[in-house]
């Protein structure tokens, strides 16, 4: 029962997850050029694979020896999760640093 319950939170963190990718890429600024967003883009995307590939390396490496190694995809799940989470904030908050907030009168440039 422990098993279901834990695998059921797991469950409603990902659509958490999901629409913190979404609202990420959706809420990009327009009035920066297309070319230097998706190489920004590209750059969080590569950033974010390595620290989840470590974070899993390092959970599923330090509950290998554990009793409960059978909890650890799902453990490894939770840190995935979260990292997928702090990330997409971090990197929005950074890009908010960066290109700052939109002109008022600006139009989305061409590319």
């Amino acid at each position: 029962m422990r098993s279901a319950i834990a695998w059921l939170t797991l469950a409603m963190l990902l659509p958490a997850a999901a629409a913190t990718l979404w609202a990420y890429f959706r809420l990009a600024p327009k009035h920066v050029a297309p070319r230097v967003l998706r190489t920004y883009n590209r750059a969080v995307l590569a950033v974010g694979a390595a620290v989840a590939l470590w974070s899993l390396d390092h959970v599923l490496g330090t509950l290998a020896d554990a009793r409960d190694y059978a909890f650890g995809a799902l453990v490894a799940g939770y840190y995935l999760v979260f990292v997928v989470v702090v990330c997409t904030a971090v990197a929005a908050a950074l890009r908010r640093m960066l290109y700052g907030p939109p002109p008022a009168d600006s139009q989305p440039p061409a590319e």
